[in-house]
């Protein structure tokens, strides 16, 4: 599809939704797009991924424990102030965090890391 062809059936299905009462608007987005995670908001609710740490490497190089990815639920947002104009101006807060593990639930904070996801931050799900 051409950036043109994109644009004219976003326009399309903006006046169709603005007719319909919708007060938003629609995003059409070429195929093979991804929603970036910095235009996401964190909210009380939203289901992040926690990266744990994992257990202190041993001098032979093994680990007990890596570092896993595990599901998690925002408790806590701070307010941050804004508006801000795109997810990279956004202050890089704590938020609280519902940990969800096999052998049960902790609650923690974290900071927010898409980059390089190291032991201790949360990041959005990827897309699968």
């Amino acid at each position: 599809m051409t950036p043109n062809a994109i644009r004219e059936l976003q326009d399309s299905l903006n006046k169709v939704a603005g007719q319909a009462g919708y007060q938003g608007k629609v995003l059409v987005l070429p195929e093979g797009s991804k929603v970036s995670p910095s235009s996401q908001t964190p909210s009380i609710g939203r289901i992040v991924h926690y990266v744990s740490y994992g257990t202190p490497v041993l001098p032979d190089g093994s680990q007990a424990f890596t570092t896993k990815c595990r599901a998690a639920v925002i408790t806590e947002v701070p307010d941050i102030g804004g508006p801000y104009v795109n997810g990279e101006d956004v202050p890089n807060e704590l938020v609280g965090l519902c940990v969800l593990n096999p052998q049960g639930m902790f609650f923690n904070e974290a900071e927010h890391s898409e980059d390089d996801k190291p032991g201790g931050t949360w990041h959005w799900p990827e897309r699968v």
